[in-house]
């Protein structure tokens, strides 16, 4: 990795929040939505596969007040195209909505000043209600309906930011 992503998050995260190295563990640490935990239950080998994703990307755990909060990460598909994914504890979101909201901007903001891309994107599924308004919100645009896309049928659409 061309940057240490780690470190750098800890010199931009208030002080009651701490960026660690991912690890899927954390996932079960989270209260995570009904359509993440389908996510997990319907791919096989999950630990593996999002392991692998952090192990190839910049990957981070954030914890607040020690608790994992948003474990989110980056993988490359093709030079100047990358593929953000996150998962959240959803009590802590529904407490802290525009403290996480802006973690989660100054997250992105940093991997785009520090990756050569001309397109990021992320798939939100359309059952998640709150995770479609929350994509918008963070600076993404809606591109369009991909059809039974994740591993238990569900309907997704794709977001992305160019430049």
């Amino acid at each position: 990795m061309s940057f240490n992503f780690i470190e750098h998050l800890n010199q931009i995260l208030p002080d009651d929040c701490k960026a660690v190295p991912f690890h899927w563990g954390h996932l079960h640490l989270m209260d995570l939505d009904a359509g993440q935990q389908k996510t997990i239950k319907h791919t096989p080998n999950f630990a593996q596969t999002v392991q692998h994703y952090a192990d190839n990307g910049h990957s981070a755990t954030i914890l607040l007040l020690g608790k994992p909060v948003i474990s989110f990460g980056e993988m490359q598909i093709w030079p100047g195209v990358h593929e953000l994914w996150m998962m959240g504890d959803i009590p802590t979101f529904k407490k802290n909505p525009i403290k996480l909201t802006k973690l989660s901007r100054k997250s992105i903001n940093s991997l785009e000043n520090n990756l050569i891309w001309h397109r990021l994107q992320i798939v939100v599924r359309c059952d998640n209600v709150s995770a479609v308004k929350w994509a918008r919100t963070i600076g993404f645009e809606f591109e369009g309906l991909v059809r039974k896309y994740t591993p238990d049928g569900c309907d997704c659409i794709f977001y992305s930011r160019v430049k």
